[in-house]
């Protein structure tokens, strides 16, 4: 009991105190912090933590879930480990929400106006309820590569946030219009690899490949401009088509079924 009431008297001073820079709550390593102005805060037992916070914005960091965040209000469960450490088990995010997780070659974004995360340690689920931007970057020889998906909203399933991956996505469901654009910047500038736009998206993965699912008025297109970028021009019209890409989002595999049309052609224009 001793321990809850001063831990609780910590938060209560700390909050008082938000204008300073430091954070509101964190760990003693440092492992976690969260930035806000106004909290409620419970304690169900001696190992977890339930919150209310508000700010502008509330912010905040799990360096061992490899995890930043940001939005106007937050509610959420930290658990608290033998060393102090903290973690973010599920949280609740409303406005303006930024949920950032990062990887072995770039980061997830998820920017929505509502996002759920639940951790359980071996997969991390994100459910997005409203409009979503998804931003999915990566680096390499071919310097920085994005992929941009728009839906109406999704579900996200990630491999365990406490270690980098090369490839944390094992799912997502998205609702549309869904459109998917994959972008590279180098030395030269930007341009636009292909696009990908349809009702709804289904992806897997298998192994350190993406299969990507979309059905009802479906549109693939390649750049035409440097189309030896994927090594061939591809454009679509179809009622369903997947699209197998490799870790560095190059198109690897086409497959289509329903009516339709389409053609692919080598970079020659053959």
């Amino acid at each position: 009991m001793k321990r809850t009431i001063a831990l609780a008297f910590v938060l209560a001073a700390v909050g008082s105190v938000a204008r300073q820079q430091g954070p509101q709550l964190s760990d003693k390593r440092m492992r976690f912090a969260m930035w806000f102005v106004e909290s409620s805060t419970t304690f169900p037992d001696k190992t977890s933590m339930t919150f209310e916070v508000s700010g502008n914005p509330v912010r905040g960091f799990s360096k061992d879930q490899n995890l930043e965040f940001s939005c106007r209000d937050m509610t959420g469960l930290i658990n608290r480990g033998k060393d102090g450490d903290m973690h973010l088990k599920s949280g609740h995010m409303k406005g303006n929400v930024v949920l950032t997780v990062s990887d072995n070659a770039g980061t997830s974004r998820f920017e929505s106006a509502s996002v759920d995360l639940v951790d359980d340690g071996n997969t991390a689920t994100v459910k997005v309820p409203t409009a979503i931007l998804f931003t999915n970057t990566r680096s390499g020889d071919y310097g920085k590569r994005t992929m941009v998906m728009r839906g109406s909203k999704g579900t996200f399933v990630l491999r365990s946030l406490a270690e980098k991956n090369e490839n944390p996505l094992i799912s997502a469901d998205v609702s549309g219009p869904v459109t998917i654009t994959v972008d590279e910047r180098d030395g030269k500038g930007k341009i636009v690899l292909y696009t990908l736009t349809g009702n709804t998206l289904d992806a897997r993965s298998e192994g350190d490949n993406k299969v990507l699912t979309l059905t009802g008025n479906v549109h693939l297109t390649s750049d035409k401009t440097e189309p030896d970028k994927i090594g061939t021009i591809l454009d679509f019209d179809v009622a369903q088509a997947s699209v197998t890409l490799d870790k560095d989002f190059e198109v690897v595999k086409v497959r289509t079924k329903g009516s339709g049309s389409g053609s692919l052609r080598d970079k020659d224009g053959q």
